[in-house]
């Protein structure tokens, strides 16, 4: 990564940092929440749905959430809240799309990869669709077959 940076000019300089430093509150001096870096890597846990709100929403900047980008867009905010306000699948992926345009446009963060899950499970379940990002689903789907081997 130092390599392809520096070809667009980004000087980089590698700091390593304890999880317990790195992760830590800002009162506590912690890396991340303080807001201390330029850049920095970590991996976040996915989310069931499309709603990143702990991640990009303007309410969610550290002390009171994960959004350590502290990227605050009141367009953003606004699809985002309308999101987890409404149960409609169809109006939810309009709000969807539009946030995430903000997002990508703004470019407040970099996705440098994303894993790829396996879940192993029994033949009996039938119905379980894991999301994109988690093991979590509707779980309203989900069956167990108990006459099924």
């Amino acid at each position: 990564m130092r390599a392809a940076w520096s070809k667009i000019g980004i000087a980089v300089e590698t700091k390593a940092y304890a999880d317990a430093q790195y992760f830590a509150p800002a009162s506590a001096g912690g890396t991340l929440m303080s807001g201390r870096f330029d850049g920095a890597l970590l991996s976040l846990p996915g989310l069931y749905d499309a709603d990143v709100s702990p991640y990009y929403g303007c309410a969610y900047a550290p002390p009171r959430g994960l959004n350590v980008d502290r990227f605050c867009d009141r367009d953003v905010d606004a699809a985002l809240r309308a999101y987890t306000r409404s149960l409609d699948p169809h109006v939810r992926a309009q709000l969807a799309a539009r946030f995430q345009r903000g997002i990508d446009d703004a470019a407040p963060t970099i996705v440098l990869y994303e894993r790829g899950f396996v879940y192993a499970y029994s033949r009996r379940v039938t119905g379980f669709k894991p999301g994109n990002f988690t093991a979590f689903d509707n779980f309203t789907n989900v069956d167990v077959n108990t006459s099924a081997p």
